[in-house]
């Protein structure tokens, strides 16, 4: 298997490159697939001394024989990495520069290897989803891991005359902030907030940290669901545009994580008229809607009415269907279910809450609400976040069905799997932002990946 990026995390793989030759050899052959003898003309080497570190790679595992040959079937070599990097958990622990080069390497991967240029991908949000003008004001919170994104919407945003308050809170602060500081420290930091919104015509919020730390305090929760409705009323009145990612950006240096941003970026990299046409032509088969059957498999089935929508078209448009709050990726259709009318089962091979899996988890639900549910493992999971919840903690509050034509379910974080083209998602929490009646304290999806949809 050939890799965008290999980590180095032996002893021998490090001292196999430990000679400014071997380095040379592997230099060359993540260029090119080249034989023992043109490694040999190269070099000034004899061929025995070139073969002899050929094979100390080869045991390695830093390089292969290739299934390129030539007429006398002489053997060819190649590095099996674009790319290799040392693990530093070999020797010292991971720092903040260990983590600056990887971002360095992932972002010279992206960029040059499959031809992404995030900063263009940046200005396309900006000028063709978030649809910003010269001069107004975005208000951006984040934590450490979206700052890729946020580095790139700053360069942007600064060519453009757009006026930035960017409010960082990493995992540190904001486990500080719902454990153990004060209510009224608490409620300042909610005043301070609900300021920047107030001056503020777009207000993006990348802080994907916050969903994996809950909030335990039930008084904190009380002032923290009164400050989401008082910034509901200023979006409301001041026609704020409001962005959600939910997913995060990470700077492990992993094939996986590499394969999962590549295809983040793609997604974002959409075509947002595109977007926008295939969003509405989906929406209009449930305008006129009686009925509507999501299936999977043998064992999922849920029926409900609807009784409005609005979408997520991936950019603000003057649709009178235009969603308020929109998320990064964008593309979704959103219906409210008709209160009642929601029944059902839902089986699941798994399920992310919190940051952690949940194995085999199963959902009965009448009347639109959880009623009962099971999990192989981690099932106090479900119950806790239906307990944060509140009173409504159990209530659907919408039923989304992914537009995004570009993003790849298989290929990214799970958090985004709902706006995958062909992808549903059952949501729990406050609608009311958007126009509903449900008022639940706690954020959570269920995933239902490519099910057969029904429209009477």
């Amino acid at each position: 298997m050939y890799h965008n990026v290999f980590s180095i995390n032996s002893a021998s793989q490090l001292k196999s490159v430990s000679t400014e030759l071997n380095l040379n050899i592997i230099n060359e052959l993540v260029m090119n697939p080249a034989t023992c003898q043109q490694l040999s003309n190269i070099f000034g080497l004899s061929k025995q001394k070139v073969h002899y570190n050929l094979k100390k790679l080869l045991v390695a595992g830093l390089i292969r024989i290739s299934d390129k040959k030539n007429g006398d079937k002489e053997v060819y070599y190649q590095a099996i990495a674009k790319n290799f990097v040392i693990d530093f958990s070999m020797g010292s622990s991971a720092s903040k520069v260990s983590q600056r080069n990887n971002r360095e390497l992932i972002n010279k991967i992206i960029e040059e290897d499959h031809n992404l240029d995030l900063l263009k991908i940046a200005a396309n949000i900006l000028d063709n989803s978030l649809k910003m003008s010269p001069r107004e004001k975005l208000l951006i919170v984040t934590g450490e891991c979206n700052m890729p994104l946020v580095k790139k919407i700053l360069v942007e945003a600064d060519k453009r005359q757009i006026d930035v308050t960017l409010l960082y809170e990493n995992e540190e602060f904001i486990r500080s902030r719902k454990e153990n500081i004060s209510l009224a420290a608490y409620n300042f930091d909610m005043e301070k907030f609900i300021k920047h919104l107030k001056e503020s015509n777009v207000y993006l919020n990348l802080n994907g940290e916050s969903r994996l730390i809950p909030l335990n305090d039930p008084e904190k929760r009380k002032m923290r669901q009164k400050a989401y409705a008082k910034c509901g009323e200023i979006i409301a009145k001041n026609k704020i545009k409001v962005v959600l990612i939910q997913g995060l950006i990470s700077n492990e240096l992993h094939e996986k994580n590499i394969l999962f941003e590549i295809n983040f970026w793609k997604s974002l990299s959409v075509n947002y008229e595109r977007l926008e046409q295939e969003t509405s032509i989906l929406s209009k088969e449930f305008q006129n809607s009686t009925s509507i059957s999501i299936k999977h498999d043998s064992e999922t089935k849920l029926d409900f009415e609807q009784e409005k929508l609005l979408c997520d078209f991936g950019s603000f448009t003057n649709q009178s269907t235009q969603s308020p709050i929109m998320s990064i990726p964008g593309g979704e259709v959103l219906l409210f279910p008709k209160e009642n009318s929601l029944n059902g089962i839902i089986k699941l091979d798994c399920l992310f809450l919190q940051g952690e899996k949940v194995i085999n988890p199963v959902f009965k639900i009448e009347k639109n609400k959880i009623v009962e549910f099971s999990a192989l493992t981690n099932e106090e999971l479900i119950k806790k976040v239906i307990d944060e919840g509140g009173e409504e903690g159990r209530t659907v509050s919408l039923i989304c069905f992914g537009t995004n034509y570009n993003l790849k379910s298989s290929e990214i974080d799970i958090s985004f799997n709902n706006l995958a083209k062909g992808n549903v998602a059952i949501y729990f929490g406050d609608n009311t932002s958007l126009g509903g009646k449900v008022k639940g304290l706690s954020e959570w999806l269920i995933h239902i990946d490519k099910p057969e949809i029904q429209i009477n």
